[in-house]
């Protein structure tokens, strides 16, 4: 996972089309819950580029476990996706 953001990162920093690693992080992070630290600005990403809306509530869903039940810190993008209901 931690070489799936870098690349991502690297991507992001040369302007390439990033949405199917993305998609990709968003689906390994849905099933394995694991290192999921610093993954908001992924989805925010994701979720600009009208990624696929199922995947975009899994990882929301899971992401509001994390904030009310496990406490864990979550960023703004996602809190501000979760207030909009």
């Amino acid at each position: 996972m931690e070489t799936m953001k870098t690349l991502w990162k690297a991507g992001k920093n040369f302007d390439l089309d990033t949405m199917a690693l993305e998609e990709k992080i968003l689906i390994m992070l849905a099933f394995e819950r694991t290192d999921m630290e610093e993954t908001e600005p992924i989805f925010e990403s994701y979720r600009r580029k009208y990624g696929k809306k199922m995947l975009l509530a899994a990882y929301l869903n899971l992401m509001s476990y994390q904030y009310f039940v496990k406490e864990m810190d979550v960023q703004k993008p996602v809190l501000m996706r979760l207030s909009e209901g």
